[in-house]
Order: C-alpha cells, then structure tokens, then sequence
C-alpha cells in the first residue's frame, strides 16, 4: 500500500504527528510506501532525521490562510496517489478530498475538541467538524477507550460497524537512548537525592499547582527527593517566583523546555514519574503521550486511575486520587520508600511496531478490497 499521513503544525504542539514519525519505518520495513504531509520547521525536520529518514516527505510553508494550506496539500496528494490518506488530527488545514475513488480516509483522534475548547462558537464550530469527519472518514483511529467508543456509538447510528480501531500513543527505540555524557552530569547535579520527574505542561486548566504544593507537604517530613519539572506555559513563571517565596529552590527545580533529544538522559535518572489527570471528559478522552515514553525506562508513574493511564497500568497502577494534595503528597511518599512495590507494562507491547502490526490487521480486516494493492 501507499500510506500518506497529513499533519498539520509542529511537534512541540500537536502530539498527532508523532504517530507519523512513530508508525513510518515500521510500515515501510512491512513492504509499504509511506510519504508524510508536514509544515517545514527545524523542529519537524530534526523529528524526521531522527525516526523516520526514509518516509518520503511532502514539505510545505505554514500559510496564515488555512485553505491556502490545505489546497498545497490537496495538489501533492493528488500527484502521489496514495491507496490510504491517514489524517492526523481535526482541522481544516488538515481536510483533504480524497484522491481517487478506491483510496480509503482514515481519521486521528486523540482529543474531544468540542469539549475542550474555550468560547461557544469554538466548542459549537469543533462539535459541527466531528459529525462532518464521522460521516466523512472511512474508517477511525482513536487514541483512547472513550474516543473508541464515543465514535463507535456515534457510527452504530449509521449502520458503519468495526470502522474504528483502538490505538494508543507508544514508545520509539529511536529517542530512548540517553548521551552519556549528559546523564552522568545530571547525576553529579543532583547528587544522590531521589528524583521526581514531571514533563508537561505549566498550565492552571492541567492541575499543575496541585504537584508544587504536594512536593511542599512533603518536603516538611523529608529531605531525600528532588523534583524536577519540564516544560513550559502560562503558569512557568509564577511557579519560579512562587518556589523562591517559599524557599523551595532546594527541593523543586523548574528547567523549563527541554529539547526531545535530551530528555532520555532525565528520564534514565529518574526515581519516579508524575503524570497529573483530572476526573473531568478532557482527560478521559486524551492520550498523554508521555506515559508511553517513560515505559522504556521502567519506572513507576504516579498518575490518577482515569482514562489510558487506568487502562494502560490496571490494577496495578500507582494511583492518587484526582486533584487532592494530600492523597498526591503520600502517592509519592511510597513511591519514594519502595518503587518496586509498583510494576509497570512490558515496554516491547506498547511499541510503533507492535501499532503498525495491529493497525494492518485491522486495515485488512475492515477494507480488505481496497487495501490489498
């Protein structure tokens, strides 16, 4: 088959492109062409080296005009004759016709737009391109159980069965390996002080002041952990003010972005990691990413039993309840005292190529006509 992916925007933005860049060797090295559609940026380009340098790729310039965009995209499409167009992500920039009558569209889902968004018209605007997209799309890839079943249910009206495939984020072999040198100077950093590693976002709407204020409670019944938070937001700042007028700068340290290439190095030196939900739709629906990048590593995530992370840890999750402190607070305590009393899934079932594996199956499955070329 010839796959093309359509994404819009860069990677530090929009999480949907790394199912591009995740799923293309894997498919190739399955007998496949693959070509990706994507904006030309250093932060794209550098994705592309690093996990895909074999995917042929459609580069075009961000237009401030969105249907300019979109019809760049519509000619190269048009040229390449793809038998799948996997669309990643809701959007018009990403809306495309399809490019011949055999050829089969595919949607991305990992978020509930029409929920998230702020503003009546916004939310009326995205819940409108959802039905459009349902009716539209032949077939749909959803990151988590709830956009597996809001969209299965929503098809069943249709009469459209066994047209939507359940299919996580994962982890790549190609961004798990830490420099040496930089992982043996953070550990010469950060002494020998248990480390508790937060990546995300600074942002008031994704609980961000309920980990500052946990890490607080409990630096005043210990004093052998170190929180180190990544990222960036609306919220970056106050926290850099609020850790100096708490005297904090000792126990939390806030580094900020961090380019991708060197976040394994922090990964590897972390004791545990924290990944914040709330027990509202937003986080039911999404698939954070991160829980997957950290599998490799095989350290415990201290999270909330919501959405994939329930699904992805079970039973045996290393939960505290949602936006509770003190419930956080002595989450991490344990964690800190005996991390080996959590386990973790086996990495090698949460891969792109065990993805791709399961994505063809399906694709043969449900579109076994068009799909064989």
């Amino acid at each position: 088959m010839k796959i093309a992916f359509i994404t819009h925007g860069n990677f530090k933005k929009h999480a949907t492109l790394k199912r591009a860049t995740g799923m293309a060797e894997p498919l190739i090295d399955a007998g496949h062409e693959v070509a990706i559609f994507m904006e030309d940026c250093p932060d794209n380009q550098e994705k592309v080296t690093l996990e895909c340098p074999r995917a042929k790729m459609f580069w075009h310039q961000r237009q401030k005009a969105g249907w300019k965009e979109q019809r760049a995209k519509q000619k190269a499409l048009s040229q390449w004759q793809p038998d799948v167009v996997w669309i990643c992500g809701v959007g018009l920039r990403n809306w495309v016709f399809r490019p011949t009558k055999t050829c089969i569209i595919l949607g991305d889902h990992s978020e509930l737009y029409s929920v998230i968004s702020t503003g009546r018209l916004r939310r009326l605007f995205y819940w409108g391109l959802e039905w459009l997209y349902s009716l539209y799309f032949d077939g749909h890839i959803c990151a988590s159980r709830y956009l597996e079943t809001f969209y299965a249910k929503r098809l069943k009206r249709f009469g459209k069965r066994n047209t939507v495939h359940y299919s996580p984020y994962a982890n790549n072999d190609a961004v798990i390996f830490p420099p040496k040198a930089e992982d043996n100077a953070l550990h010469e950093r950060f002494g020998d002080k248990k480390i508790i590693l937060y990546m995300g976002s600074f942002m008031q709407g994704y609980g961000f002041w309920d980990m500052p204020t946990a890490f607080k409670r409990l630096a005043q019944t210990r004093d052998d952990f170190v929180a180190v938070m990544i990222g960036r937001g609306a919220e970056k700042q106050a926290a850099i003010d609020w850790v100096r007028q708490e005297q904090l700068g000792s126990v939390i340290h806030i580094e900020g972005y961090i380019a991708e290439e060197d976040l394994p190095s922090y990964f590897s030196i972390a004791h545990a990691f924290l990944c914040p939900l709330r027990d509202i739709i937003q986080d039911w629906a999404r698939c954070p990413s991160k829980l997957f990048m950290y599998l490799p590593f095989r350290r415990p995530v201290v999270t909330c039993a919501i959405g994939e992370a329930a699904e992805l840890f079970g039973e045996s999750g290393c939960y505290y309840n949602p936006n509770d402190t003190g419930s956080l607070a002595e989450t991490l305590a344990r964690v800190l005292d005996d991390p080996c009393q959590f386990s973790t899934p086996n990495p090698e079932d949460h891969t792109y190529t065990s993805r791709t594996k399961d994505f063809l199956q399906w694709i043969e499955s449900c579109f076994q006509k068009k799909s064989r070329k």
